[in-house]
């Protein structure tokens, strides 16, 4: 969450090392399902 988007999830990231952001800088929707995933995981 702090590299690139300043607390934030890009949109997208390239499928190939070292995985750079692309699309959207900051997308509402990745954050949700990265902290969905997380909290589904049993993380707190």
């Amino acid at each position: 969450l702090d590299d690139g988007g300043l607390g934030s999830i890009a949109e997208i990231f390239e499928g190939d090392a070292p995985f750079r952001p692309d699309g959207c800088v900051a997308q509402a929707w990745s954050v949700a399902e990265t902290l969905r995933a997380w909290h589904a995981l049993g993380h707190t």
